[in-house]
């Protein structure tokens, strides 16, 4: 049962794209949640709102002050512990969560008590318990907030054939039971059964069950322990070590050629490991101590060592940040032999060429005693300088909330001020002749690149690139932003119109 709710990770792009929610608002999703770029969760816990029905059972498990566990108490902590994985080991050292994936999760796990009325889900606390008891700093795979306790610790409830409703497609986000997924194409949702082995999964619809993975629009069995992976998934939870399945050994388990660490974690002197020492064998930075890198290739082999110092010599086949996380290692010859030495982004006072600036500083030309190629200088605050010589092609020149405007780092500026872009300008208005001005009237000229240059009820038109009516219902569109109903959508011919808005399908 609870391979199945792993399995549920995994769903397809068309489960993702859903269209109907239960009606609690969710964050804006960051991918994979290693791929980092999104908006900051904050070193605040966002609020839990009002998730405090724990449903039956509530007081089996218990929280680390030994008191029973509910959702009101569950959740927080959920999102403490993600934070905590954060900056152990997706972002070494930070101390802020900024893991929007994590404050993500804590609004499908406080949106559940409207389901457990509605005995869609159920709270099992000892699963919350377990999942609260691990080691959440212990960079493994599966992550730890992903393992199977976590995902236990909400149940769902809806049989197949039975109404279900989507948040966001996250791990607490299934009130079908384990054995089945929420197909959500009409509102409400309807649970269906996974696919089994031989059932048919064109488009991956149905997905297929844990035991299986959708090949050749075919759902067929799953490699189990022993067996050869290549391209098949392992049954879990085996993962795939150089092309056979295995069961991957955790942190302080004996490990070996044929008996490997599971994913993230390195084998050290038969042990499984997520920390060595200075010059010790390594798999990933984050094995290695502060300051220090895995450097090597698959030929000399990778150990913790320190990057080198800029202009040392170096080997351009040295792998992992030889001349560290902002170095390059570069021909510096002036002759037919190659000379490979440590190069750095360029600091203050420093030349951008080869490798531009370093984080923190901009590359200004023109000015007094600039290099010929550019000369590093720190980010401008208020006020600051941002005068170059280069023509303005919105590269950074000030800190964060402020902008380059008539060569000096202020902040947007209000009606009537000077502005580049719409951007410099306040919320509500845009650049026009290099002042920010308010909406467009009908008929006036208009940014076809920057949103709401023009009054109510109107739009503007690329065409003309001045401010035109909206379209009523029928009419052609090529997006919502033309349409009074904010939507755009094909007809019964394939022909993009102006359709009415979507009805939010919530939960009763």
């Amino acid at each position: 049962m609870r391979a199945s709710l792993r399995s549920a990770l995994a769903l397809p792009a068309l489960l993702l794209s859903a269209a109907c929610t239960s009606g609690e608002t969710a964050a804006p999703d960051a991918g994979p949640a290693d791929s980092g770029v999104a908006a900051d969760a904050g070193t605040t816990t966002p609020d839990a709102g009002d998730g405090a029905d724990a449903g039956p059972g509530a007081d089996a498990g218990r929280d680390d002050a030994g008191t029973p566990l509910t959702v009101e108490t569950f959740c927080p902590a959920y999102y403490d512990r993600m934070c905590a994985w954060n900056g152990a080991c997706r972002n070494p050292g930070r101390t802020d969560c900024n893991f929007p994936y994590a404050a993500d999760l804590l609004r499908s796990c406080v949106g559940f008590a409207k389901r457990a009325a509605a005995g869609a889900m159920r709270f099992d606390p000892e699963a919350a318990e377990a999942c609260l008891a691990q080691d959440f700093e212990l960079c493994g795979s599966p992550r730890p907030f992903e393992s199977e306790a976590c995902l236990a610790a909400f149940v769902g409830q809806v049989p197949v054939a039975g109404d279900c409703y989507v948040i966001n497609n996250r791990p607490f986000d299934r009130e079908c039971t384990p054995d089945a997924y929420c197909d959500n194409l009409a509102c409400p949702g309807v649970c269906a059964a996974y696919g089994t082995e031989g059932q048919a999964c064109a488009n991956g619809n149905p997905p297929c069950d844990s035991a299986t993975y959708c090949s050749e629009d075919v759902c067929r069995p799953r490699p189990q322990e022993g067996e050869s992976c290549g391209q098949a998934p392992c049954l879990s939870p085996l993962g795939c070590y150089d092309q056979v399945c295995r069961l991957g050994r955790g942190i302080g388990e004996a490990c070996a050629a044929d008996a490997p660490c599971t994913f993230t974690l390195i084998c050290a002197d038969g042990t499984c490991t997520n920390h060595v020492g200075s010059g010790e064998p390594c798999g990933r930075a984050e094995h290695c101590p502060t300051g220090e890198l895995c450097i090597g290739n698959a030929t000399v082999g990778r150990t913790c060592q320190a990057p080198l110092a800029v202009d040392a010599p170096c080997d351009p086949a040295i792998e992992g940040g030889v001349c560290g996380l902002e170095g390059l290692c570069r021909d510096v010859s002036t002759t037919s032999t190659p000379e490979y030495r440590c190069r750095a982004a360029g600091r203050d006072g420093e030349s951008c060429d080869p490798l531009g600036c370093a984080n923190g500083f901009w590359c200004r030309y023109g000015g007094a005693g600039d290099d010929v190629n550019g000369t590093c200088r720190p980010l401008g605050g208020p006020q600051d300088s941002c005068a170059s010589a280069r023509a303005y092609d919105g590269e950074t020149r000030c800190i964060q909330s402020l902008y380059c405007i008539e060569d000096l780092c202020a902040p947007p500026s209000a009606a009537g001020g000077p502005c580049n872009y719409s951007g410099t300008c306040e919320a509500g208005l845009w650049c026009s002749g290099a002042r920010c001005v308010g909406p467009a009237g009908p008929g006036e000229p208009c940014d076809v690149t920057w949103a709401d240059t023009c009054v109510a009820d109107h739009f503007c038109d690329g065409g003309t690139l001045r401010c035109a009516p909206k379209r009523p219902l029928g009419a052609l569109c090529d997006s919502g932003e033309v349409c009074l109903s904010g939507s755009c959508g094909e007809d019964e011919n394939g022909i993009l119109r102006c359709v009415p808005a979507p009805v939010p399908c919530v939960r009763p």
